[in-house]
């Protein structure tokens, strides 16, 4: 189940010519092709901003127009911007892993074939055959539940399988463009104008004055007219 196949996956020089999920559609083509005979669907990949999601996989979240299912992988694009190829390529082979599970797995005791976000023996049985080491956060050794995370084992399979990948001139091109701040710290604070406190009123006929908060009405005692605000806006 484990035999590494030859790798010949050279990406166009031109940038302009690839798709943004073209990267990723590879890194699955290559796994499901070296390490499942060929025997998964091509999920729909999408990113997330969630800024607690690393990844998720999700089954049969999405329908095709003649009503064809598929399951979808997420990734954060910051993160695996951060963490660089190789490891956004663990992560990766991670969710494959666990779309693995949908498909090739045994049903449980609810029966269904596994639960998202959740790793059960099945999965960390694959997933160790194949070089990838799942961890949880800190000094938990627990290789079973939700919350785990993966990382390569040095010349496993799967890292063996992304290091001719990587050499072969692949590299993850596209990432979803950062989301611009409400406020820059660089930037000059713009300066806003006073609201005014207090407004100046004038009777154009008699010449009384008032003074007042800018949403007073006042009449002049003399001639029962309105007074009018001279109070110019932001003063």
């Amino acid at each position: 189940m484990n035999t590494l196949a030859p790798i010949s996956i050279v990406q166009p020089k031109n940038s302009r010519d690839a798709k943004v999920f073209d990267d990723f559609k590879a890194i699955f083509d290559c796994t499901n092709k070296t390490f499942f005979n060929g025997q998964l669907s091509c999920p729909v990949f999408s990113f997330s901003r969630n800024p607690r999601l690393k990844g998720a996989f999700l089954p049969e979240r999405y329908l095709s127009v003649d009503g064809k299912r598929a399951h979808g992988i997420v990734l954060n694009s910051d993160y695996a911007r951060g963490v660089g190829d190789a490891a956004s390529m663990a992560l990766l082979g991670f969710l494959i892993v666990q779309s693995a599970r949908f498909v090739l797995g045994p049903e449980g005791k609810n029966g269904l074939c596994g639960t998202p976000g959740y790793v059960d023996a099945w999965t960390r049985d694959q997933l160790l055959s194949i070089g990838l080491l799942p961890v949880a956060e800190g000094d938990d050794p627990r290789q079973l539940g939700y919350g785990l995370s993966v990382i390569a084992e040095d010349n496993g399979a799967f890292d063996l399988m992304c290091r001719e990948l990587l050499v072969s001139g692949f590299a993850i091109r596209w990432h979803e463009r950062p989301v611009a701040t409400e406020a820059d710290d660089d930037a000059p604070a713009e300066e806003k104008p006073p609201k005014p406190s207090r407004a100046r009123f004038l009777c154009e006929d008699c010449g009384l004055i008032a003074h007042a908060k800018p949403s007073a009405h006042f009449l002049c005692g003399c001639n029962g007219r309105a007074l009018i605000c001279t109070t110019e806006k932001g003063h």
